[in-house]
């Protein structure tokens, strides 16, 4: 994959907040497993239902930590941050909304997140689970 130029072109669908509703309803229990239940899918799923984009058609998705990890290097990627970078626009975390991804910090790691509401959701080990603010960086989703 070569690195692209940021998405400035994806429009919300009208009723985009059902569509968010009903994936992280589908997600509310599914355990995280890197390259099929990770931050990074669970955004990529939550872009489609808000835009109908798919930022990464014909990706063939790598199996656990070290595939995943081998895959971002392969990329030029060296955090999802840098994946984020390569897809949507960047702008202020006090000007996210519902539906704009969001990356937050633990345990020495960057992860992503999908706003919603005051919160943010992403994927925890046995789950969805919900993560308040600060965020670190946040990048436009249409």
């Amino acid at each position: 994959m070569v690195a692209r130029s940021p998405r400035t072109d994806l429009r919300r669908l009208d009723g985009w907040q059902p569509r968010l509703i009903a994936l992280a309803n589908e997600w509310r229990n599914k355990p995280y497993a890197y390259g099929l239940t990770d931050c990074g899918r669970f955004m990529l799923l939550a872009v489609t239902e808000v835009t109908g984009v798919d930022l990464m058609p014909d990706v063939e998705w790598p199996r656990g930590w070290l595939g995943v990890a081998k895959w971002m290097i392969a990329n030029g990627w060296d955090s999802v941050e840098a994946v984020m970078d390569d897809l949507l626009p960047p702008m202020s975390v006090e000007e996210t909304r519902g539906g704009d991804i969001v990356s937050f910090e633990k345990g020495g790691e960057f992860h992503l997140a999908v706003r919603y509401g005051d919160t943010a959701l992403t994927p925890g080990a046995d789950g969805l689970i919900v993560v308040g603010s600060p965020w670190h960086r946040a990048w436009r989703v249409g």
